[in-house]
């Protein structure tokens, strides 16, 4: 059987944590972004990246460019307050940009939605 994993940077490890297990019954495995090695090398092989819109704008939209270029389709979330981060994110390539009320409730079928599963 084929590794389908996905991406994750998603700094707050209690909502890292939710978001693994919700893939597994899905058929993806989960590794984390690790942001002091190259970028391209982690996401080949990837079939999603799941980004928290934590940090900078320039850093995030990077992963999201670095992603759309390989393929690789991005599901971000951030803070329903924060409008205008979820629409930069869908500017910078995002397929899916939504508030962490949305992925909390509706990750099995966002995914599915990006993936065809």
């Amino acid at each position: 059987m084929l590794d389908r994993a996905a991406l994750l940077h998603i700094p707050d490890l209690m909502f890292s944590a939710r978001v693994a297990d919700t893939l597994k019954p899905l058929g993806l495995t989960t590794r984390d972004l690790r942001p002091r090695e190259p970028l391209e090398p982690q996401i080949s092989g990837a079939v999603l990246l799941v980004l928290q819109l934590a940090g900078s704008l320039e850093a995030w939209s990077a992963l999201i460019a670095a992603a759309k270029a390989a393929g690789v389709p991005v599901l971000a979330f951030g803070a329903h307050v924060e409008a205008a981060t979820l629409r930069a994110a869908r500017q910078a390539g995002a397929d899916l940009a939504v508030p962490n009320s949305q992925l909390a409730a509706e990750l099995p079928a966002l995914v599915s939605s990006l993936l065809n599963l």
